[in-house]
């Protein structure tokens, strides 16, 4: 997305994390899972 010609301002957005981001990993795949919902990135994606 180009920003107008005489304005160069860029503002930070924080994201909360979805409900479905465990805060504890157990097993592995929770761990995986976890770090994958972080990035941001679909199961779709990774495959």
């Amino acid at each position: 997305m180009g920003s107008l010609p005489f304005c160069s301002l860029t503002l930070p957005v924080l994201q909360s994390k979805p409900e479905s981001h465990p805060t504890y990993s157990e097993t592995m795949g929770e761990h995986i899972r976890k770090r994958r919902i972080g990035l941001g990135l679909l199961q779709a994606a990774i495959i």
